[in-house]
């Protein structure tokens, strides 16, 4: 059983503090030299997360780790750019979006489970819950 819950997009995010110390970037050749947030590669196993070279084409990454949780936390402390999840970090008051026009990565969340489970109250109750909470905040997507 699989269905799409949702779009969602990420964008290109530093901290404001950042921003303040460096010059502006004019457009995405002039993120390479900067210090970049991102994934541990070896560890990306969905090939939708593997969208670096759509974003920085050869930048260097400063600070790596599977958790956008964390990616986001590094970002907002200042480490960076990085590809974070609009729906998150435009509510964070630490960062600011950045090229905006041009860097935009759109991507989907999907419920799958076993099409046999979904018989199963707690599974199908999980799925029910997922599915209202997105549908109530479909328009922070």
């Amino acid at each position: 059983m699989a269905r799409r819950l949702v779009d969602y997009r990420l964008g290109l995010y530093a901290s404001k503090d950042y921003l303040a110390r460096t010059e502006p970037l004019a457009d995405i050749a002039a993120l390479r030299g900067h210090p970049l947030v991102w994934y541990i590669d070896e560890m990306i196993d969905l090939p939708e997360l593997r969208y670096l070279d759509q974003i920085a084409g050869g930048s260097s990454s400063i600070f790596r780790s599977s958790s956008i949780a964390a990616q986001q936390a590094a970002v907002a402390g200042g480490l960076g750019y990085g590809a974070l999840h609009a729906f998150a970090a435009d509510r964070d008051p630490r960062l600011q979006r950045v090229l905006a026009d041009t860097v935009e990565v759109k991507r989907s969340y999907w419920l799958i489970f076993p099409r046999q489970a979904q018989r199963v109250p707690r599974i199908r109750a999980v799925a029910e819950f997922l599915t209202a909470l997105v549908q109530q905040n479909r328009a922070s997507f």
